[in-house]
């Protein structure tokens, strides 16, 4: 999971990590901008899974979105907390 992902630091870590091989969740407010960094680890890599999560991480509810998918939850290996 890396929040913040849609531009900045976050972005260059869910890229980074998509070149590592990590299926990646992205998170952040901007529904447009997560699904870029998407189609850019596409083009790093066809075979990694990307689940886009647009949330506002200032609603700590909103947080239960993004870990409530029981594949990610399951395979949570890494989580870059980089929001804000």
């Amino acid at each position: 999971i890396v929040t913040g992902a849609s531009e900045g630091i976050g972005r260059c870590y869910a890229l980074d990590l998509a070149r590592s091989g990590f299926n990646i969740v992205l998170a952040s407010r901007s529904q447009d901008k997560l699904e870029k960094v998407q189609r850019e680890i596409a083009g790093i890599n066809h075979n990694i899974k990307v689940k886009v999560v647009p949330i506002d991480l200032a609603n700590s509810t909103d947080y239960l979105a993004i870990t409530s998918d029981k594949e990610v939850s399951d395979n949570l290996a890494i989580v870059v907390n980089n929001a804000g």
